[in-house]
């Protein structure tokens, strides 16, 4: 505590936000540049052992867990972008939410927006209103997770630390929601991220705006 109120006396950001950014970013680039340097057969190995697919998820629960967690890690294309906004929004979400809030943040987008839209495409294809075939269909990459702390920063973000945010949720919108109406899995992904970090800063502004109990009062 002592030390947190000199920092804040001396005008210091204490380093956690971008730590966390630039920790995501580096393992997104890293990771990218090891499936890039294999064998096209074995990079490709890669990314199928990690995509959350419904053939994947069904496959035991260690390879189930394993490919929730690695592919948070994978990007289906290039990294670069996407090691760019995962920077943004841990930085910003992690100054307004904490670093413990932004990481839980970026996991919830992950996980909820992979199962929600792996969900809805079972339950789809055993309406038989879509074909076994997409049980395979390759699913990875960092996209619900930086999404959703996108969508916070921007919206909880501090005072101008938002604008960065912004920018960056403006410049991947376009891309997000395509085929949403047809219940594309990846657009249902984005759209649930979304939900999840506009939650998130409502239930941060819900908290902040809560009368405080007056000094000394016991309850």
């Amino acid at each position: 505590m002592p030390q947190r109120a000199s920092r804040r006396r001396a005008g210091l950001t204490p380093p956690g936000p971008l730590i966390l950014g630039c920790s995501y970013a580096a393992l997104l680039l890293v990771v990218d540049l090891l499936v890039r340097g294999v064998p096209e057969d074995g990079g490709a190995a890669a990314r199928g052992w990690a995509s959350t697919s419904l053939d994947n998820l069904s496959d035991g629960v260690p390879h189930a867990l394993g490919a929730l967690v690695s592919s948070a890690f994978v990007p289906q294309e290039s990294a670069g972008w996407w090691a760019l906004f995962a920077l943004v929004g841990c930085w910003v979400t992690g100054r307004a939410l904490g670093v413990r809030g932004a990481a839980a943040l970026a996991a919830a987008g992950h996980v909820v927006g992979t199962l929600l839209s792996e969900g809805l495409l079972a339950w789809r294809i055993g309406r038989g209103d879509e074909s076994e075939a997409l049980r395979g269909v390759l699913d990875i990459g960092p996209s619900y997770a930086v999404v959703a702390l996108l969508v916070a920063g921007a919206v909880r973000g501090r005072r101008f630390e938002r604008v960065p945010a912004l920018v960056c949720s403006a410049l991947v919108a376009p891309y997000l929601f395509d085929g949403l109406t047809d219940l594309d899995v990846t657009a249902v992904g984005h759209a649930t991220a979304v939900a999840v970090g506009g939650a998130a800063a409502f239930l941060a502004t819900r908290r902040v705006a809560r009368p405080q109990p007056a000094a000394g009062v016991r309850r």
